[in-house]
Order: structure tokens, then sequence, then C-alpha cells
């Protein structure tokens, strides 16, 4: 408990802007003996260093998740727009060629319903026709 006492108040002084040799020697003045001043000095320092730490992690992880979340929708945007033009190309084939099966490998939902249908009625044409 001692220990944990000593080890606040030098926290709490060197947070103040006292200078360590300073805290020491109030500390050796006030009757503590060297080596539990030593030992709460370096308490402290873990404390500080594993907070450094922590803090440290924590602000490259925040980087690391904006970078993720920064770079998805560019990749994302990029695969949907060559899907959209992978559709298109694949929408306007089957109506060219009226071959309804490559409707269905369209993986846009709406377009493939529109090649059906546009597909399906332009055969319905050209069986009334001739």
């Amino acid at each position: 408990m001692a220990n944990n006492k000593l080890a606040g108040y030098i926290e709490e002084h060197l947070k103040k802007g006292f200078s360590p040799d300073k805290i020491k020697s109030k500390l050796l003045d006030a009757g503590y003996k060297r080596e539990n001043i030593e030992e709460a000095f370096s308490h402290v320092h873990k404390r500080s260093n594993i907070s450094k730490i922590i803090i440290t992690v924590t602000v490259l992880l925040i980087i690391v998740a904006l970078i993720f979340m920064v770079k998805m929708p560019e990749k994302k945007s990029a695969e949907t727009t060559q899907a959209s033009a992978d559709d298109e190309l694949s929408l306007n084939d089957a109506i060219a060629t009226l071959d309804e099966t490559k409707c269905y490998e369209i993986e846009n939902k709406e377009y493939k319903e529109i090649c059906i249908d546009v597909v399906k009625e332009e055969k319905r044409k050209s069986i009334e026709k001739g």
C-alpha cells in the first residue's frame, strides 16, 4: 500500500512538472528509503510505458480502420462498375441474339428481369411476323 501511495505521489508530481531528482530529494528528506523510492519510480515508469503502448496500439488500429474504410468503397465501387459493365454487355448480347439463357448469366437482378422480358417480347414479335 505504501508503494502505491508513493507511486501516486511521484506520478502526481511528475505531472505537475517536478523533476525526478527533486521528487527523490523531497522523499528522502521525508524519511523514505532510497530503494522504496526507486521501486516506486520503476512502477510509475512501467505504468506510463503500458499507457503509451495502449495509446499507440489504439491509434494504429484507428488508422488501419480508417484506411480500410477509405479503400473498401473504392474497391467495391470499381467492382460494381465492372460488374455493371459486364451485365450491360451480357444484356446487349442476349437481346441481339435473342438468347434467353444469356440473361441468366447477368448478376444485376433488374438487368436480368429486363433482359428476360425483352428477349421474350422480341421472340414473340418475330414469331408473329414470321
